[in-house]
C-alpha cells in the first residue's frame, strides 16, 4: 500500500507541475503567437508525457493514480482558459494514454515491461497512438470531427509535449547523476 501512495504522490506532483507549466508559460505564448489555434488544444502539452510515462511505469494502476490530478486540472483548465470540456474528458485522456502504451506492448518483440530506457522511440509511438485515441475521444465528446484541428492538433501538442518532457527528464537525471 505504501508503494501505491508514493507512486500516486509522484504522479500527481508530476502531472500538476506539467500542467502548471503548460497553462502558465506555454498557453499564454501560444495565445499571442498562434491565436488561431483553439485554446482547448495546446501545441506543447506536457501532461501527456506524464500520462504516457505513468502508463509505462505503473500499467493499469496509472489510471487510478492520474484520476485526481486529471480532474483537478480539468476544472482549473475550464476556469483559467474558459474551455468548455465534457466531464468525462479527463478519463478519455487517461485511458487513451494507457491504451497507446498497451498497444505498443503487444508488438511481439516488446512486452509491457520489456521496454528499456533506450526504447524512447517506442514510448513516443505509444504517445502518438494515445494522442490519436485522445483526439478521437474528445471529438466524440464534442460531437465534432475536424481532422486537422481536433485529431492532428491533439497529436502535435501531445507528442511534442511528451518529447519535450522526456528530453527535460533525461537532462535532469544526467545532472543528478553527475552531481552525486
Amino acid at each position: 500500500m505504501k508503494e501505491h501512495i508514493q507512486n500516486f504522490i509522484v504522479v500527481t506532483i508530476a502531472y500538476l507541475v506539467a500542467f502548471a507549466l503548460t497553462t502558465a508559460v506555454i498557453a499564454p505564448i501560444q495565445s499571442i503567437y498562434l491565436s488561431a489555434v483553439p485554446p482547448a488544444i495546446s501545441l506543447l502539452f506536457l501532461p501527456h508525457g506524464v500520462r504516457i510515462l505513468a502508463a509505462y511505469f505503473f500499467g493499469w494502476h496509472s489510471i487510478l493514480y492520474l484520476i485526481p490530478s486529471g480532474y483537478l486540472t480539468h476544472f482549473l483548465w475550464i476556469e483559467t482558459q474558459g474551455v468548455d470540456l465534457d466531464l468525462t474528458a479527463p478519463m478519455v485522456s487517461i485511458i487513451a494514454s494507457y491504451i497507446g502504451v498497451k498497444l505498443i506492448s503487444l508488438i511481439p518483440s516488446i512486452g509491457f515491461r520489456d521496454f528499456n530506457m533506450s526504447a524512447w522511440k517506442w514510448l513516443l509511438l505509444a504517445g502518438f497512438l494515445g494522442s490519436i485515441f485522445n483526439g478521437l475521444g474528445h471529438g466524440l465528446l464534442q460531437n465534432e470531427f475536424s481532422l486537422s484541428t481536433q485529431i492532428l492538433g491533439y497529436a502535435i501538442g501531445d507528442v511534442s509535449g511528451q518529447f519535450a518532457l522526456m528530453i527535460a527528464l533525461i537532462y535532469y537525471f544526467r545532472y543528478i547523476q553527475k552531481s552525486v
